[in-house]
């Protein structure tokens, strides 16, 4: 069986890489599947799925940028 890796999605999908360095683009898919973070954004964080990769979608990202501030931003974010 081929393996994926993110880089893979990321230039099938013309995804944009949000967090994480180059290094991680070099990791396999392992889970065929993905985690929409609605829960994780809102800080709610005790049983969400790390091995899966993570995609920010449209509702994602407006709640992002127009209903968090900075220091939410970082705080989800960067846990």
């Amino acid at each position: 069986m081929a393996k994926a890796t993110v880089r893979d999605l990321v230039v099938k999908f013309h995804w944009n890489q949000v967090a994480g360095t180059s290094k991680a683009l070099k990791r396999p898919i392992t889970l065929p599947d993905i985690n929409r973070p609605g829960l994780e954004l809102a800080g709610y964080l005790s049983h969400s799925q790390t091995k899966r990769l993570i995609v920010i979608g449209g509702k994602e990202y407006r709640y992002i940028t127009e209903q968090m501030d900075e220091i939410q931003q970082r705080r989800v974010l960067n846990s």
